[in-house]
């Protein structure tokens, strides 16, 4: 399928597609896209999260985060992919050092950002965290991961407002994310049981 996509269609074609085509045609581009598009397909799949059709939604959620980690150059992807298994792995140590050597060569990698950020908020840098979440979504607008972290990340810093807003940021950009839903209104249900005692 990917490869008669690419034969036929021009990545602009796809994202003309995804916004104005028909739910099967939407689909299709979405899935396609989640395989060829990189950098330049961030704005056209980011937008489809807000996509009427749920199957859409669940094609593009669980495939533009390879959209979102080619937007770098070959060697930084492959570079990326690597933070991303010592994150995996809890070498977050190793995971920030190449995520900084990659930011000093292309610092609009969003999803370097993001990756630094969560390295940063599992050895307990909750400051650097928000900052590189911050970036990450200063880079990337449509990274709801990187709003969620941000969220988590001034929960330990005891900054419930700013975690409520950076909650709100995730389901702006993903409106149908439910754990961001449950948080604020676990949050804000809180902070309305202490204003009440």
């Amino acid at each position: 399928f990917i490869r008669a996509v690419a034969r036929s269609y021009t990545v602009a074609g796809l994202h003309r597609a995804l916004r104005n085509g028909d739910c099967p045609a939407r689909r299709s581009a979405a899935l396609a896209l989640t395989y060829l598009g990189g950098g330049e397909s961030i704005a056209a799949v980011g937008q489809a999260l807000r996509d009427p059709d749920r199957a859409v939604r669940f094609i593009v959620e669980n495939g533009i985060g390879a959209v979102w980690s080619r937007a770098g150059s070959m060697d930084q992807q492959h570079r990326l992919q690597r933070m991303a298994r010592w994150n995996r792995c809890g070498q977050f140590t190793q995971a920030i050092d190449l995520g900084c050597a990659i930011l000093e060569e292309n610092p609009g990698f969003g999803e370097v950002w993001y990756q630094r950020a969560f390295a940063q908020f599992s050895v307990g840098d909750f400051e650097a965290s928000v900052a590189d979440s911050q970036q990450a979504l200063e880079t990337n607008s449509y990274q709801f991961h990187a709003a969620v972290g941000l969220g988590q990340s001034y929960l330990e810093l005891e900054a419930v407002s700013n975690a409520i807003r950076s909650f709100q940021w995730a389901l702006r950009i993903h409106p149908h994310l439910e754990f961001a839903r449950a948080q604020i209104r676990r949050l804000e249900r809180e902070q309305r049981e202490r204003l009440d005692r």
